[in-house]
């Protein structure tokens, strides 16, 4: 039996009309459909949906979505599995984990029934509860922008699918850079902007890392420098693919690590707020079973 939650808002309310198709393509009936009405809404239902002894949870919106479905999930040691239809902007967790872009075949990935188990990162500071994350968890002026986004209309107007980046641009012109101490491994680095990445896309389809979602380890990304013509040359790096060619920026592969600053540094998680500075970030190895596609079985389903 499968839970269907809905983000109705999704892509600036495009995902409601498309709720009734994606029910109708999973068999699913109306009264194990839920469409979200606000913040927690999907997260609570997530967790309701485990505790009534659903075999599978399927979500549809964006990434935050998925998100919340996911550490709403995972409270339970049930292996309740997670499905995703990707309504979103950027989609990064479906580029991430390979499911399709298009709605029908997002829902036959779900329908044909092939699961495997999927790492998952978790992150805690001081006093916070601690939330797991499929793609990534930043610390730096990218996670200042998705704290002040909602605040910063305008700017993410402008930038549509780069609206994280956008406002990491604007934040990093506006703010001053705070150096961030990292730990892992029995190594010591600096930074301003940390990423820590479980998936591989970023911002839409831009890749950040060449993570790997099964191999128990984060892709640890770490810019080096902090000036404003440095966050303007990472900012046109990465989207020209060249992030890999800059000496200031490095990569690691890490199951932990921990950051800690001068000052209070903000931290976001699959594009939504966590908190700040000090926290510690890890891989949960094959911690989620979530419904994926074969090569196969969408060729037959097409054919």
């Amino acid at each position: 039996m499968i839970k269907l939650i809905c983000n109705p808002q999704a892509n600036k309310g495009r995902g409601a009309r498309l709720i009734p198709l994606i029910a109708k393509e999973l068999g699913i009936n109306i009264k194990d459909v839920c469409i979200t009405s606000g913040y927690g809404h999907a997260e609570e239902e997530a967790r309701h949906a485990v505790r009534d002894n659903y075999s599978g949870v399927v979500c549809a919106g964006g990434d935050g979505i998925l998100n919340a479905v996911i550490n709403g999930v995972l409270t339970s040691d049930k292996n309740v599995k997670v499905g995703f239809i990707p309504m979103g902007m950027s989609n990064v967790a479906a580029l991430s984990a390979g499911i399709p872009m298009d709605i029908r075949e997002a829902c036959t990935v779900v329908k044909l029934g092939y699961s495997e188990k999927l790492d998952i990162g978790r992150i805690k500071s001081d006093g916070q509860a601690a939330r797991y994350f499929f793609t990534m968890a930043d610390c730096g002026l990218t996670a200042q922008a998705v704290l002040g986004g909602e605040s910063n209309q305008k700017v993410k107007k402008i930038w549509g699918r780069l609206a994280i980046l956008g406002n990491g641009f604007y934040y990093g012109l506006k703010d001053k850079s705070i150096l961030l101490n990292i730990s892992f491994d029995g190594r010591k680095e600096k930074a301003y902007l940390l990423i820590a990445a479980n998936g591989s896309y970023y911002g839409g389809k831009y890749r950040i890392a060449p993570a790997d979602m099964q191999d128990g380890k984060l892709d640890l990304c770490l810019f080096k420098s902090g000036g404003k013509a440095d966050i303007w040359r990472y900012f046109t790096g990465f989207l020209r693919g060249k992030l890999a060619d800059y000496d200031d920026v490095r990569y690691f592969k890490v199951s932990r690590v921990d950051v800690c600053s001068s000052l209070p540094v903000s931290s976001q998680i699959d594009g939504e707020p966590y908190h700040y500075t000090p926290c510690r970030i890890e891989a949960i190895p094959a911690k989620l079973s979530m419904f994926l596609p074969r090569r196969l079985d969408l060729a037959e389903a097409a054919g």
